[in-house]
């Protein structure tokens, strides 16, 4: 009698382990997962802040005249705030604190246009100003 017992102790603490196993391992499996896919939405939504603003410096580039624009702009990417940056090599979109940035040529513009400006984190709108051939946001 007293193998019989031992005999099923021994399957429950087997099965115990076993279900032990198989949730760490579960954990372990979702939460990679989950870290792979917020990086992909993050990169996904910074680099779509960056074609939005791309693609507006590009439509204020093709009229002819002085004009202005003003752009609303998500404050956060991700749980980061981000920075832009504007210059004659192009726009820059820094998250802060990872520092992963994205990057943006603006369509080899800067052979026609002078570029400049910087936008500090946690803005929600930009402006957009050409004044002849120098475009700047602020």
């Amino acid at each position: 009698m007293p193998k019989k017992s031992q005999t099923m102790i021994f399957e429950y603490v087997l099965l115990f382990t076993i279900s032990i196993a198989i949730f760490i391992t579960s954990f372990a499996v979702f939460n990679s997962y989950q870290s792979y896919f917020s990086s992909v939405v993050f990169n996904d939504q910074l680099n779509g802040i960056k074609d939005y603003i791309s693609s507006n410096l590009l439509k204020i580039s093709l009229i002819p005249e002085n004009t202005t624009m003003i752009l609303q702009i998500p404050k956060r990417a991700g749980n980061e705030f981000y920075a832009l940056n504007l210059t004659n090599t192009g726009l820059n979109i820094t998250a802060e604190p990872s520092n992963r940035f994205v990057f943006s040529e603006l369509f080899y513009l800067n052979a026609s246009f002078n570029f400049s400006g910087f936008i500090e984190p946690g803005r929600e709108s930009i402006i957009i100003s050409k004044k002849g051939n120098n475009i700047f946001v602020s």
